[in-house]
């Protein structure tokens, strides 16, 4: 299911079922930037909405910066929303030169009343793209290993099969499954790569700067919006971004299988958000 809708979010959620929503995931106006599009809202008649609309397991993840990112958690904290985690997202770039200090990253807050947090694993490559320090030792630690029988009979264990959830081997006294911690680095990167690692409060993701991708200038990239999505709901979860911009969120849960309400009061950015993401339905139906 894909709603979107164009005008003041506000309003347009009022038309929601309590209890309906199982995550809102969105980037308010910061309230302190000088441009159009930092359009000041009335936070507590949206945080009104948030607690009537958002079930009780259901989960607030939002982007921000300053004195409104403070204000935010604690007005939804009087609300019976309670700190979760604190994300950092490592853009690695700064965003401008023009400041004194130069800012590569932004901060995300996730509240839930009752909810938790998603345990996701993320791919080697994905979560290690930018650390060649780290691929580099992972892969030192594997080719020694290779010279090692104990260490190469517990990584061919590892390797040959599917199912490392449920599998139990003992070698020299090691039991080895999913969950188990040993002291060897080489086996611990191998099993890394083959099953990937628990996401970090820092992530590390590159900022949309391609003119020809970027529709909107604090844009975020589709990839991080799909980390994020993970963490704070499940395939089927009712996903709202009410400050919906260029539609990343949109695009982001459509291609994870989750149903999506987005709202954006912007005429020009809803008609890009809306071609955004019904392209991203389209190929989900294709494939």
């Amino acid at each position: 299911m894909i709603s979107l809708q164009q005008g003041d979010c506000i309003e347009l959620m009022k038309k929601l079922p309590d209890k309906s929503v199982d995550a809102v995931v969105t980037d308010p106006p910061y309230e302190y930037l000088n441009h159009k599009l930092d359009r000041r809202f009335n936070e507590e008649a949206v945080f009104e909405q948030w607690n009537r609309i958002v079930k009780d397991n259901g989960m607030i993840l939002f982007f921000g910066r300053g004195e409104s990112f403070h204000r935010w958690n604690y007005l939804l904290n009087q609300m019976g929303w309670k700190f979760k985690e604190e994300i950092i997202w490592n853009k690695r770039r700064i965003s401008t030169p023009m400041l004194p200090i130069g800012r590569v990253h932004e901060t995300i807050s996730i509240l839930s009343k009752n909810g938790k947090i998603r345990k996701v694993k993320i791919p080697y490559v994905k979560k290690n793209k930018y650390d060649l320090k780290k691929i580099v030792g992972d892969i030192k630690r594997i080719s020694s290993a290779l010279n090692n029988p104990t260490e190469l009979e517990m990584m061919h264990r590892l390797l040959e099969t599917n199912e490392v959830d449920f599998y139990r081997s003992r070698v020299s006294g090691i039991t080895f499954s999913s969950r188990t911690k040993t002291s060897n680095q080489a086996v611990n990167a191998l099993k890394g790569i083959v099953m990937g690692k628990n996401e970090q409060d820092i992530i590390e993701q590159t900022a949309v700067h391609n003119r020809k991708k970027q529709f909107h200038p604090t844009q975020k990239p589709t990839p991080l919006m799909e980390r994020l999505i993970n963490l704070v709901s499940d395939e089927g979860s009712v996903i709202l971004d009410p400050f919906m911009g260029s539609g990343s969120t949109g695009v982001a849960a459509v291609s994870m299988g989750r149903s999506f309400i987005g709202d954006e009061i912007d005429d020009d950015y809803f008609r890009t958000a809306e071609q955004r993401i019904n392209e991203a339905r389209r190929n989900v139906e294709l494939f």
